[in-house]
């Protein structure tokens, strides 16, 4: 990102390739960071987004929890655990806590080891509502009925609250942040220059400026869909919150919850791997990609959601629509009265009427 308008020098170049040994530089972005603690952490997510990576293509790719072959179902079972059990548990709250510090944590003098990669206003605008989105997805996709520790109603109010929150969040902070730097504001909250401007007035001119608008125009459309997927997973708690899986499979939650992760762990972690500093390595200017260059690859990296499109719309429309039961009357083969053995599905009760529809369709 660093040949992407923001100002470089020799000094600079050299931390961000590792040259410093006073300063640890991250893996993927190449942050070099005075923090040695954010430095542990953010390795630490970092090598578990890889994997999370591997995990999602894999079952996406690979056979799935229904095949006919019991084998292939163990595949798909024993490779959705790696994820739900040694990555899930922390993942969304870790990338809170890089959040916060990505927003809080950075002062003056850290501009100087290196330029900024996202900026505070990024951070706190589209990826703290990210953050909340993965984390009801992923309890979505592998825990909430699944498991008797997380079938009670509490469970249910405390995720509808987070979908709501990050809603508002988006569409107060969120839209202000994009929408002012998008129209050649500064999107900092009437915070003094010198705190806003990333880079800490070591800029050359307004190129860091004119970089960061187009990164809001991204953001603007991505929180969004975002937002979207926020209200789905909403609608979603709200239906089995009263009817547990007799009207929305858990087989279908559970896609609809891989989906919505797919698209977010993708988008991110393409737009990372397009933008990455290839000039740092000495590599030709050419391989610097632009924005506009780096964002195909960025939604390319979500494939498995464009060939689950489909599916997708008629997911929401069923769910929207008030006739989940006929679209998942197929899918209760997994369904669970309190818990049993995976794939060994009891005889399923008639199904519930949907909740009725109050204020806004939201409470």
């Amino acid at each position: 990102m660093t040949c992407s308008g923001s100002y470089m020098s020799a000094s600079i170049a050299a931390n961000i390739r590792g040259e410093n040994p006073e300063v640890p530089v991250g893996l993927i972005s190449r942050f070099p960071m005075l923090n040695s603690t954010e430095w542990a952490i953010s390795m630490f997510h970092t090598y578990c987004a890889i994997l999370l990576m591997i995990v999602l293509y894999t079952n996406f790719i690979g056979p799935k929890g229904t095949d006919e072959s019991p084998a292939k179902v163990k595949f798909h079972m024993f490779v959705g655990r790696i994820f739900s059990w040694l990555i899930a548990p922390h993942y969304a709250l870790v990338g809170l806590l890089l959040n916060y510090y990505a927003i809080m944590g950075p002062r003056m003098e850290d501009w100087l080891l290196g330029a900024d990669i996202t900026g505070w206003r990024a951070q706190f605008a589209y990826i703290t509502p990210f953050g909340l989105n993965v984390l009801v997805a992923t309890m979505l996709g592998f825990f909430v009925n699944r498991y008797k520790f997380m079938s009670a109603g509490a469970w249910y109010t405390l995720y509808k609250g987070i979908s709501i929150f990050s809603i508002v969040f988006w569409f107060t902070f969120g839209m202000y942040v994009s929408i002012d730097q998008v129209l050649g504001g500064l999107g900092s909250f009437g915070l003094p220059l010198e705190k806003t401007l990333d880079g800490g007035g070591k800029i050359v001119g307004d190129a860091n400026q004119v970089w960061f608008r187009s990164i809001a125009f991204l953001t603007m459309n991505a929180g969004m869909a975002q937002a979207g997927m926020d209200y789905v997973n909403y609608k979603v708690l709200q239906l089995i919150s009263t009817s547990g899986n007799r009207v929305l499979s858990w087989k279908d939650q559970h896609k609809w919850a891989m989906i919505n992760l797919m698209f977010q762990a993708g988008f991110i972690f393409g737009f990372f791997v397009a933008t990455f500093p290839y000039c740092v390595y000495g590599m030709p200017d050419w391989t610097c990609l632009k924005l506009w260059q780096a964002a195909p690859i960025a939604i390319g990296a979500c494939w498995p959601v464009f060939v689950h499109g489909k599916w997708t719309y008629s997911f929401i429309k069923a769910l929207l629509g008030g006739t989940m039961a006929e679209f998942s009357k197929d899918n209760h083969a997994w369904d669970l009265e309190e818990v049993q053995p995976v794939g060994k599905g009891l005889p399923v009760p008639a199904p519930l009427p949907p909740p009725k529809k109050k204020f806004l369709g939201l409470i």
